[in-house]
């Protein structure tokens, strides 16, 4: 099955707090579970959330001054098409120059990358598909338009799959942010590796529709099945 890049995020793992997944880590790029170390706050016309700029400054060590300066760069960036809204890195040359220009200091960081189907392409595209021209598009929006195959290679390797619902600003939700891996389980016998992700899905159609369908209590938004890759470390 060919599956179509998605994009890159870099991500700062942190434990769960809640329910059962309480103190687990979960390779996912949802910043519902995950830090994620780029945000609206480098974009210098968005307008920062004051919780955002606090944690910048104590979590990460991000003073205002280095603020500014990865939004001089997010700018940047951003007209090139490099980065896209909101989270997202459009090419592996682009999250690791980020990563090691401003993120240097967080030695726990992650690079993931998100791939998705070409039925799960068509159905995000049909799905966040603008309905003004004027209105711009989401990053994983513009990356998967690109149609850009999966490419092996020996910088990254597959670590599972991951089930996100998608907001309309961009962000996205796990299927962990409802505590439901033994939910799924139980009704579809999926199982989880080492990183808290789908081993292989053999009856995706049915879990999508099931994800979908509201009345199963999950986040009214459009969920997708994704392939999930980790950056390699070097040593």
């Amino acid at each position: 099955m060919k599956f179509y890049f998605g994009g890159y995020y870099l991500i700062k793992p942190r434990k769960a707090d809640f329910g059962s997944t309480k103190n687990k880590r979960f390779l996912t790029c949802s910043s519902c579970i995950n830090d994620t170390l780029i945000d609206t706050w480098a974009i210098s016309w968005a307008t920062p959330i004051e919780h955002q700029i606090k944690e910048l400054r104590e979590k990460f060590g991000i003073s205002v001054e280095k603020r500014l300066e990865i939004q001089n760069w997010a700018d940047k960036k951003l007209e090139e098409n490099r980065i896209g809204w909101h989270q997202v890195f459009s090419d592996l040359e682009t999250v690791n120059e980020y990563g090691d220009k401003f993120f240097s200091h967080i030695l726990e960081k992650e690079i993931l990358q998100i791939l998705f189907s070409e039925e799960e392409r068509k159905f995000f595209l049909d799905e966040f598909t603008p309905e003004k021209k004027e209105y711009g598009t989401l990053g994983i929006y513009d990356n998967l338009k690109r149609k850009i195959i999966e490419e092996e290679s020996d910088e990254e390797e597959f670590i599972g799959f991951d089930l996100i619902g998608v907001e309309l600003g961009g962000d996205f939700h796990s299927f962990h942010c409802h505590d439901i891996a033994n939910q799924l389980i139980d009704e579809f016998g999926i199982e989880l590796n080492k990183y808290g992700l789908i081993k292989e899905i053999a009856n995706h159609k049915e879990i999508i529709t099931y994800m979908n369908d509201e009345e199963n209590g999950f986040e009214p938004v459009p969920w997708f099945l994704v392939k999930v890759k980790k950056k390699i470390k070097s040593n």
